[in-house]
C-alpha cells in the first residue's frame, strides 16, 4: 500500500491510499484530490517511479537525491525537470 500525503498552499492535509504503487494513476488521483491540474504541482521525491508517475501525470518534477536510490541517479536526471541533493539547493 502507498500513500500520498500533501499540503495544499491552503494548509488543507490530503491523503490518497493505492494498492498499485505509485503509478500515473495514483498521481492522477493525487491531482483530482487536490483539484488542480498537473501543471500547476510540483513534486519533490527520490523514487524514480514516483518522479516517471508525476511527469505522465503532467507535473513539474524535482528529483531528491536518496543514497538508497543512487543508482538510479542517471535515469531520475534524464526524467525530472531538475535533480537535487538537498533542500538547500533551492534557496
Amino acid at each position: 500500500m502507498i500513500r500520498g500525503v500533501l499540503f495544499d498552499l491552503g494548509g488543507t492535509l490530503h491523503t490518497v491510499s493505492s494498492p498499485e504503487g505509485r503509478d500515473v494513476a495514483f498521481a492522477r488521483l493525487l491531482l483530482e484530490r487536490l483539484g488542480v491540474e498537473g501543471a500547476r504541482c510540483v513534486l519533490f521525491d527520490d523514487s524514480l517511479s514516483a518522479c516517471k508517475a508525476a511527469k505522465a501525470a503532467g507535473m513539474t518534477v524535482v528529483g531528491v537525491y536518496d543514497n538508497y536510490f543512487r543508482e538510479t541517479e542517471p535515469d531520475m536526471r534524464e526524467i525530472c525537470d531538475q535533480y537535487i541533493y538537498g533542500f538547500g539547493e533551492l534557496l
